[in-house]
């Protein structure tokens, strides 16, 4: 394989047809060594059903061994992460369009597995739910939140399809900003990070969800990696005024979305007069604590922060060589 970029992949308009160019797996073969290829090995390795969970003991232990607070938090959270995972699994289809229109067949590869990924983590919390038997009022809580409302019902829909129609490198980059890494990585991983922290140390109840969070989160940390990767491709293919439309988007996206919808979760949670005795450990560290929030925002910051880290370096960098990064220069860890 050469380290010139060829994008002569993609697809022609012929009257009324849609026609491939050519296919690149008869051509010249796939590149393993770019980065979604490696990612794509990855995800085969550490693949993993939802249906195989069990949640046997999590029943036990919702009904038995848990406080009223802690439940409706575990209610609230969890079911903003599965009509979350519902969102993203629904809308990730046109970014698959839009790299195999660009010709980046890897990339279009890789995100075929991503989707099917999302679907089991969707199968994942619903099958929770289930299992513990709350499924009453959990829609409920996806419209009380009106930051998360305007992301996940208007937002995150509207920047992915609009790729449909416009698949141009700054529809790309507001399309991955809102959803890997406002969505899946602000929101996403650092509430798992919260929940895994939370049911190992804190309070080792659901052993069912537990081990699941821990899957997923596993799954996460590739699709924002991947994500990351995109933005740093699309500013070391198309100039370093996507550096700029990405930090700009990314910046008000927080300020408007992201950090009013953790707030009106605290919100929504300290509006029940609780009584003391009602108060449990997962409460009274991540809703209560100053400690625990500053946790959880402190584990965000870093994670961005080492992503970002290669996005900044994009701006100087050929695209054939953001292909090549290293699993690890994004913190994934293949073992």
């Amino acid at each position: 394989m050469g380290d010139i970029l060829n994008l002569d992949y993609g697809n022609i308009k012929e009257e009324e047809k849609i026609l491939h160019k050519k296919f690149k797996s008869i051509t010249e073969g796939l590149d393993w060594n770019t980065f979604p290829m490696r990612l794509l090995e990855l995800s085969q390795k550490f693949r993993w059903s939802a249906y195989e969970i069990d949640f046997s003991k999590d029943r036990e232990d919702w009904n038995k061994n848990m406080k009223p607070s802690d439940r409706m938090q575990t209610k609230l959270i969890s079911s903003l992460f599965l009509a979350g995972e519902e969102c993203v699994a629904r809308d990730i289809i046109p970014l698959i369009y839009a790299m195999e229109e660009m010709g980046l067949i890897e990339e279009a590869l890789y995100l075929t597995h991503f989707a099917q990924e999302e679907a089991n983590h969707t199968v994942g919390f619903r099958r929770w739910f289930e299992s513990v038997g709350e499924t009453q009022g959990i829609y409920e809580f996806t419209l009380k939140n009106e930051p998360y409302r305007k992301l996940f019902y208007e937002i995150i829909p509207t920047n992915m399809k609009k790729l449909y129609s416009d698949p141009s490198p700054e529809n790309v980059i507001r399309a991955v900003t809102s959803y890997m890494f406002i969505v899946e990585g602000i929101l996403a991983e650092t509430g798992y990070y919260a929940y895994s922290k939370s049911y190992e140390q804190i309070l080792p109840v659901m052993p069912g969800l537990y081990k699941m969070i821990k899957l997923i989160a596993r799954d996460e940390s590739r699709h924002i990696s991947f994500g990351a990767y995109v933005t740093a491709l699309m500013i070391s293919m198309y100039g370093e005024s996507l550096f700029e439309e990405f930090n700009k988007y990314f910046e008000s996206l927080v300020q408007e979305i992201a950090f009013p919808l953790i707030n009106e979760i605290r919100k929504i949670l300290l509006s029940n007069s609780w009584r003391e005795e009602d108060k449990g450990p997962l409460f009274n560290y991540l809703i209560l604590s100053d400690e625990g929030f500053k946790d959880i925002m402190d584990f965000a910051m870093n994670m961005f922060q080492r992503r970002y880290s290669v996005i900044h370096r994009a701006v100087k960098m050929k695209p054939e060589h953001v292909r090549r990064l290293h699993l690890r220069e994004m913190n994934i860890v293949e073992e």
